[in-house]
């Protein structure tokens, strides 16, 4: 029920479920139908309609192929013809192709128009943010670059606010001893 991936099979015992082309094929239920003849030639054979053609000396097996488009969902399935009783009564059954829910939901996903495949809804999300990082990094690159000359500028200007306090802190030192040197003189 679940995992089933192209489990195929039969509902009547006058015939089976051989092959099929993954990907071709699409999983579901088809009718088949066909006559014996009396002299033990299927004539009318269909599968979900489309007619299937059988030779005697091929064996048992036939299948449907179409390369008209679009395609139909039977192509590619085989089934073996196992009642062949000359002049009997109409053949009918089904023939299916089981896909459980687990891979049903993925191919319904993936694909190139999917929500999982290369150019589905995901892959389109994954680039979009993959974008959105990588311009990130560059915003985040600019941003170190220009914190760092930031830097380098503030440390040049506190440099030279450091010359510049001292070079007044050596002004007033000599001013001081000058005002000093009069108070001196003045009083004596």
């Amino acid at each position: 029920l679940f995992s089933a991936t192209g489990m195929g099979y039969s509902t009547s015992p006058d015939f089976g479920h051989v092959s099929h082309i993954e990907g071709i094929t699409k999983p579901g239920l088809y009718e088949v139908s066909y006559t014996v003849d009396g002299s033990g030639n299927v004539i009318n054979g269909t599968i979900n309609g489309k007619a299937f053609q059988w030779s005697p000396g091929q064996g048992n097996q036939v299948g449907i192929y179409s390369s008209d488009p679009p395609p139909n969902d039977s192509d590619g399935l085989v089934i073996e013809l196992y009642n062949l009783t000359p002049g009997g009564p109409p053949v009918t059954g089904t023939v299916g192709v089981r896909q459980g829910k687990v891979n049903e939901l993925l191919s319904t996903l993936d694909g190139a128009q999917g929500f999982l495949g290369s150019e589905g809804t995901l892959a389109i999300l994954e680039n979009n943010y993959k974008d959105i990082i990588n311009g990130i990094d560059d915003k985040l690159m600019k941003e170190d670059a220009r914190l760092i000359k930031w830097e380098r500028t503030m440390k040049a200007r506190f440099s030279r606010l450091e010359t510049q306090i001292a070079r007044y802190q050596e002004l007033q030192t000599s001013l001081e001893s000058q005002i000093a040197q009069l108070n001196t003189k003045t009083s004596s």
